[in-house]
């Protein structure tokens, strides 16, 4: 009898690596990062922590087999792998409950369900890029949650990296990516469609540049706050600066406390491009600047600024109403 072996039947299981965990747990209020030339990024180390832990499935017999791993219990939307015994399955979306099964020849094994757990949040190997995750998955302070599978943010497609074939793949048939947004430098860097789909080019600056540049902030969320873009994926070089500023932005209209901002931010600090810090000079420009606004938070402070970019509640709630949905 064909029987799936691992992982348990009703199993939870982390997508989150070990180190990630750690790093997420770790308080980091007083850390320090250098400060890097954000535009011009260059790698700071080999070692890339920001793929999803791998899911060791097996088999038995220990035969050539496929898995396949859905959603949906009737299997209409599937994810594939083969191995002969096993295989590893990975990109797959937090607290979600999913359903496997392996195909040998003309034998079906039963239907195994296993959940993935909630966490903080959920990266994706895309092979030749880098930092790439679902911006979704999380509570918000209102008790809702946003969306899983419409806005990723991560690294550029090409330049200092350069995503393959097999990373395009991904982005098309796993993320299932619509528009790219590309909030780049053209002066300053190879600025080009390496997806082939659909293409935006928003130019954004970092940190304090951010503030200093209202209408670009308007630019963006005109952009977000058209649903025939959806699913996006953003990027600037790293997926840690300039990205980092548009998605703490996207967190404030969603209702995520900064606290959960400041952990997102700081995430990136597991790419290759270096740490990134809460009390790093880059970012105290930033909070400097944004002292500029009134507000006795920096929630308020930062609900200011959109403002005064002229970012209006009719698109901050079609936003919302794109990107939350209520707790089950």
């Amino acid at each position: 009898m064909l029987t799936i072996t691992c992982p348990r039947e009703g199993e939870e299981i982390n997508l989150l690596s070990d180190i990630q965990i750690e790093f997420l747990e770790t308080d980091r209020s007083e850390s320090m990062a250098e400060d890097l030339d954000w535009m011009h990024l260059e790698f700071k180390t080999n070692k890339d922590e920001t793929t999803p832990r791998q899911i060791p499935f097996t088999w038995e017999p220990a035969e050539e087999g496929v898995l396949q791993v859905s959603a949906c219990e009737d299997f209409s939307e599937v994810y594939t792998f083969v191995g002969t015994g096993g295989c590893l399955v990975d990109n797959l979306h937090g607290n979600t409950q999913y359903f496997a099964r392996v195909i040998c020849g003309d034998r079906i094994s039963e239907t195994l369900t296993f959940r993935t757990a909630d966490a903080f949040t959920t990266f994706f190997r895309v092979d030749g890029i880098y930092n790439v995750r679902d911006c979704g998955g999380r509570l918000t302070t209102e008790g809702r949650r946003i969306k899983q599978g419409l806005l990723y943010r991560g690294s550029e497609l090409n330049n200092k990296v350069n995503i393959t074939e097999a990373g395009l793949k991904t982005l098309r048939e796993t993320l299932k990516i619509k528009t790219v947004l590309d909030l780049r430098n053209p002066e300053a860097e190879d600025v080009q469609n390496r997806y082939g789909g659909e293409y935006a080019h928003i130019k954004v600056a970092a940190y304090h540049g951010y503030l200093l540049n209202p209408y670009v902030n308007k630019q963006v969320f005109d952009f977000l706050a058209d649903e025939n873009n959806y699913p996006v994926y953003f990027h600037c070089r790293g997926g840690a600066d300039r990205t980092g500023m548009v998605a703490m932005m996207v967190s404030l209209v969603l209702g995520e406390s900064y606290q959960t901002m400041l952990d997102d931010y700081e995430l990136t600090s597991l790419a290759r491009w270096g740490g990134r810090s809460r009390n790093s000079a880059l970012y105290c420009s930033f909070m400097e600047k944004l002292d500029c606004f009134v507000g006795d938070t920096v929630l308020d402070k930062l609900h200011t600024f959109m403002r005064f970019s002229g970012v209006t509640p009719e698109q901050i709630q079609k936003i919302r109403d794109i990107l939350l949905e209520p707790v089950e």
